[in-house]
């Protein structure tokens, strides 16, 4: 038996390349290669650490300031932005047989909460009501309603709806609900 370090097991010689194994600086700040800094979140911070330590790699990088004003700015309330018209919109979608599904939609542009408004529905009604998980920012019920909870919504949160901004939605046509 040969060495394995000179020999491979078909006969043929090894040879040790030493370019291998690569070390490749990483940055102190984010933990990326200096090449990536630009496009992670710190890039202000790992800006100046690679100024500091590895200066002539920084003439290398190429980050376009007009990219980083590009990127969607959050709103308040956890990166949701709120409209400049709010409204909420009642949609009654029917399923099978019978049955019927309302839909309530813009409520998070009024700062409601999704749990509060649906537990407010189900106590109101005595209903199914339940925060839409096909349906993100919405709340459904079950059952036809659409007028019920158009009153509901205009009573309960007076100070910031006006009845105005409320829309009921059939076949693909608005149409306000007061």
């Amino acid at each position: 038996m040969g060495d394995s370090d000179s020999e491979s097991s078909s006969g043929e010689e090894y040879v040790r390349d030493d370019r291998y194994p690569i070390e490749v600086l990483y940055c102190g700040v984010c933990g990326y290669p200096p090449e990536y800094c630009e496009y992670g979140i710190t890039w202000d911070k790992c800006k100046v650490w690679i100024e500091e330590n590895v200066p002539d790699l920084l003439e290398g990088l190429v980050f376009d300031e007009k990219n980083q004003a590009k990127k969607k700015k959050k709103g308040p309330g956890g990166g949701r932005v709120v409209s400049k018209n709010p409204e909420i919109v009642i949609e009654l979608v029917e399923r099978t047989k019978r049955k019927r599904v309302t839909y309530v939609s813009g409520l998070l542009d009024f700062n409601i909460k999704l749990n509060a408004a649906s537990k407010l529905c189900r106590v109101k009604f005595a209903t199914g009501c339940n925060p839409a998980k096909d349906r993100p920012g919405s709340i459904t019920m079950n059952g036809d309603l659409q007028y019920q909870c158009a009153e509901l919504f205009r009573d309960t949160y007076a100070d910031k709806i006006k009845p105005e901004q409320i829309y009921f939605m059939k076949d693909e046509k608005r149409s306000s609900a007061f």
